[in-house]
């Protein structure tokens, strides 16, 4: 894994009813059971993953609704 790189990710639960929204240097899916990686985008400064990452807040609620 390239250490100056980003990811911003998307990540469910097996029955798709969780999703995980999130930017790290690394996709590390044990801790929360996740199962599926369903996006990921590749970013080579952590500002723009952040700043991608506060684009899409508020997903997560819209999903609930």
């Amino acid at each position: 894994m390239d250490l100056n790189k980003a990811y911003v990710y998307i990540l469910s639960n097996a029955a798709r009813t969780v999703l995980y929204i999130g930017v790290t240097g690394s996709v590390y899916t044990q801790k929360y059971n996740i199962h599926d990686l369903m996006y990921f985008e590749i970013h080579s400064e952590i500002k723009s993953a952040i700043k991608k990452r506060k684009a899409t807040e508020g997903v997560e609620k819209r999903m609930e609704d």
